[in-house]
């Protein structure tokens, strides 16, 4: 009896042993995204090649996983990224997390024992950063987190080196946007710092005062003018270094408005040809770039939009 139950122990072991030494997670996983995801008309992993080749290009990271993690932590810090990727992949964006997580509980279904897995746990710990995002719409948390719990299953892990990568690539794939995004972005935060900087601009009090009336009029210090008078009426006050604050009512049209803040930038301009001339004689343009630096700071027109 006691000699069966030693055999039956010794089996058990040979069984649970070539369970766990099969073949290996990474692998299974990356055959069966071959299998799956790489079609006559697309290939995952010479899309996702391509990605990381074009990183390494622009000097965005390395090869390494340390320079790859480094990148998607710093990412997490800001809104808004402030450079774009040049080959943009659609089927990579949106099948790619998807393959990745379907080859994963694949490969954890075709397991012959409950063997855990890393990457299968970090893919429900993703899952769950996603339900976070659809209930709060934290974005900036989400990406956070994403990386956060990323970069951590990448250190307390050992091996894996292939599956780590597409972890990490996907991540910043779905990070790093394409032109078009790049620029609704930039676009955003650019009105975003604007209007900021309009909240925290202190008028000064004595500032020339410029207006375009609801009847698309010319008003100076609240007397009305005309366009060809706006340079001779506020000439003085620029040669006193005078502040120059434009605003319009939101019914003037939009072509008189801009008519105006270009007539505006024309009376500055020669503001900083008369003293050109009298400094050095010359004209603005024909300076050389450390005399007109000197002009500039000489200078101390602004203008104050809104």
């Amino acid at each position: 009896m006691k000699t069966m139950n030693k055999q039956l122990l010794i089996i058990s072991l040979v069984l649970f042993a070539s369970c766990s030494k099969s073949q290996s997670w990474e692998k299974g996983i990356c055959d069966c995204i071959e299998m799956n995801y790489n079609l006559n008309e697309w290939n995952y992993f010479m899309d996702i090649k391509s990605f990381e080749n074009e990183m390494i290009k622009r000097g965005k990271f390395d090869g390494s996983i340390d320079s790859q993690t480094e990148l998607l932590i710093n990412l997490s810090t800001i809104e808004h990224v402030d450079f774009y990727k040049h080959q943009f992949s659609e089927r990579l964006l949106t099948f790619g997390e998807e393959s990745i997580e379907y080859c994963i509980r694949r490969e954890l279904f075709n397991k012959d024992c409950t063997e855990r897995h890393w990457s299968e746990k970090l893919i429900r710990k993703l899952n769950l950063h996603k339900s976070q995002l659809r209930k709060d719409g934290n974005l900036k948390l989400y990406n956070e987190k994403m990386a956060n719990s990323i970069t951590n299953a990448i250190k307390s892990n050992k091996g894996d080196y292939k599956l780590k990568q597409l972890f990490l690539l996907q991540e910043l794939y779905r990070r790093i946007p394409d032109q078009a995004w790049h620029n609704l972005d930039q676009t955003e935060m650019k009105m975003r710092n604007a209007t900021e900087k309009r909240k925290n601009t202190i008028v000064p009090h004595d500032a020339i005062k410029i207006y375009t009336t609801a009847e698309s009029k010319l008003e100076i210090n609240e007397e009305e003018y005309s366009i060809d008078e706006l340079c001779g009426m506020i000439s003085e006050p620029l040669m006193k270094g005078k502040v120059i604050h434009y605003t319009g009512s939101k019914k003037t049209i939009y072509r008189y408005h801009k008519s105006v803040y270009e007539k505006i930038i024309e009376c500055l301009s020669k503001r900083k040809n008369i003293l050109s001339q009298e400094l050095f004689n010359k004209s603005y343009d024909n300076l050389d770039e450390e005399d007109k630096i000197e002009v500039d700071e000489t200078l101390k027109n602004q203008i104050i939009l809104g």
